[in-house]
């Protein structure tokens, strides 16, 4: 609602959910909380309501990253986030083609062409949705970072080279590059760990390129200690790493069902 009320929509509709008494029963017994695909579930019911209220596009904001999986089992990719990958997308859409009527809105992600480096490139440039921005499953119920885990990690490793450190710590609550704990977390976000964190997160090769472009913010010897050690650790270990940052900040990925319109509109945000 906060995000709504600086945007300039005029009107929203709220769809809103109510939990099946047994769920709390069950888990007063000690019964654990299964992973719900919430992705897939938007899916079904931001189409439903946009046919109820007469809307012809659902533009939902999965992008190009989450394609990546976590880990192999049995020669199988594993993907945490299934269902915001292009695989379920296009799947999506198939079903609804094939079994919903002709007036279905079109279900599409506006950012799938970009990389998560890209949208806080972009992300950075629209000050007023700063202080509001949240991606940390722990500090939902807070609606604050929790500035420990792999999310907050990530998020901040992308947005300090858009909006330096001193605003981004302003907006965590604290400069998670000092935080030398973090480091077994950002191996695992770097690839170096046995796995890539099951969380939403971006690739392994981009978030290289968010710690290198952040050391590019410090001087070598006001370098926090965390990005001291991941830089002299494992990024010393990395070459053409300016290159691959540019190639990261300039990609387009074809594999997507953006319509024309749109596109014009992604590309000229990613290029202004």
């Amino acid at each position: 609602r906060e995000t709504l009320a600086v945007s300039p929509l005029q009107s929203a509709v709220t769809v809103q959910r109510t939990l099946d008494s047994q769920m709390r029963m069950l888990n007063g017994e000690g019964f654990l909380n299964g992973h719900v695909p919430i992705s897939s579930v938007i899916a079904f019911i931001s189409v439903f309501a946009a046919r109820l209220h007469g809307y012809t596009h659902v533009a939902i904001s999965n992008e190009r990253s989450s394609n990546e999986g976590n880990a192999f089992f049995c020669d199988r990719e594993i993907n945490h986030q299934y269902s915001k990958t292009f695989h379920f997308e296009s799947a999506f859409a198939q079903y609804c083609q094939t079994y919903l009527p002709v007036q279905t809105p079109v279900y599409f992600s506006f950012l799938r062409p970009l990389f998560e480096l890209q949208i806080a490139k972009i992300f950075a440039k629209y000050p007023e949705y700063h202080p509001l921005f949240r991606s940390c499953n722990r500090g939902q119920k807070t609606n604050k970072w929790c500035g420990e885990c792999p999310k907050c990690l990530f998020a901040f490793s992308l947005l300090v080279p858009f909006l330096g450190a001193d605003k981004t710590s302003e907006y965590f609550g604290k400069n998670l590059y000092d935080d030398i704990s973090l480091y077994p977390l950002a191996e695992e976000l770097l690839g170096i760990g046995e796995k890539k964190p099951l969380e939403c997160v971006g690739t392994h090769e981009e978030t290289i390129c968010a710690f290198y472009l952040g050391t590019k913010e410090f001087s070598a010897e006001n370098t926090p200690n965390l990005l001291k050690k991941v830089q002299n650790e494992i990024l010393s270990k990395e070459f053409n790493l300016e290159a691959r940052s540019q190639k990261i900040l300039t990609s387009w990925n074809d594999e997507h069902l953006v319509p024309e319109p749109f596109v014009n509109v992604l590309e000229k945000a990613l290029h202004d």
